[in-house]
């Protein structure tokens, strides 16, 4: 799961699948240095093959390279974010610190502590969540089928039947997701996205949620969930939201790639 922060008008991605990880790239840019510049340091490389041994790790754990896509550059667990970091500025430091003391206790972290305790914050994360463990499910399940398909009997595959009908007919299914997500694709806010939704008269705003408009409601772009909670006063509240369909992002994606175009005209 992924936490996009930004820290002078940069963002910062923190990554949180059962060991916190920090992009080092997106940590140096808001002061003109690179990771390499601080792993090629003697004392640094003194300090991770320390590290190593008191958490019974291995190097390559330690600091990661990713190459395509769009988690590609250096990635720093956290003990050698941190100390990263304290290179940069101890300002700065101080600042990952409390990302990371957030996401080790909430399992997400936000730019405004209140943040976490806003339902609409929460129920955009638990979608995420969700999404993100069904993509792993439906990865492992793929390559469990294709590791043993040439090897399964005929009373196998009736045995697995099961399993690869749960695959094509809930995995492979069209997941809906808030719109955030598709936010974080374009490199901008949700707010954003929404208020350009909005003028564009696909969205509108009424009783607390956003709506698709009569020409775009029967398109499958996207739907709409309620979702009870239990407000500060301990009383039951219930509020609805938009989630959107492959189908929507893909619109979405490409009418905001339109107005770009249009923009640099």
């Amino acid at each position: 799961m992924e936490s996009i922060l930004t820290y002078q008008g940069s963002n910062i991605t923190f990554q949180n699948n059962g060991k916190i990880m920090v992009n080092a790239n997106e940590m140096a840019a808001p002061f003109n240095k690179r990771p390499n510049d601080w792993l090629n340091n003697n004392n640094t490389q003194q300090y991770l093959l320390e590290l190593a041994k008191v958490r019974k790790s291995v190097l390559a754990d330690l600091v990661i390279i990713k190459k395509g896509g769009n988690s590609s550059g250096t990635w720093m667990q956290e003990d050698v974010a941190l100390e990263f970091a304290r290179w940069l500025s101890p300002t700065f430091a101080i600042w990952c610190n409390d990302r990371i003391k957030e996401l080790l206790k909430h399992g997400a972290t936000a730019v405004n502590p209140e943040d976490l305790l806003n339902p609409d914050f929460i129920i955009n994360l638990a979608t995420a969540l969700k999404q993100e463990r069904a993509e792993r499910e439906r990865l492992a399940i793929e390559v469990e089928i294709k590791s043993t398909q040439l090897a399964l009997t005929e009373s196998e595959l009736q045995k697995s039947a099961p399993k690869v009908q749960y695959y094509e007919d809930v995995l492979q299914s069209d997941r809906l997701m808030p719109i955030n997500v598709i936010a974080n694709d374009l490199g901008i806010s949700a707010h954003r996205l929404n208020h350009f939704l909005k003028l564009n008269k696909i969205i509108y705003y009424t009783g607390g949620c956003y709506l698709l408009t009569v020409k775009y409601r029967d398109k499958d772009y996207a739907h709409t969930r309620t979702f009870e909670y239990t407000d500060s006063y301990n009383k039951k509240q219930s509020t609805m939201h938009l989630y959107w369909t492959e189908k929507g992002r893909e619109f979405i994606i490409g009418l905001w790639n339109k107005h770009l175009e249009a923009s640099a005209i």
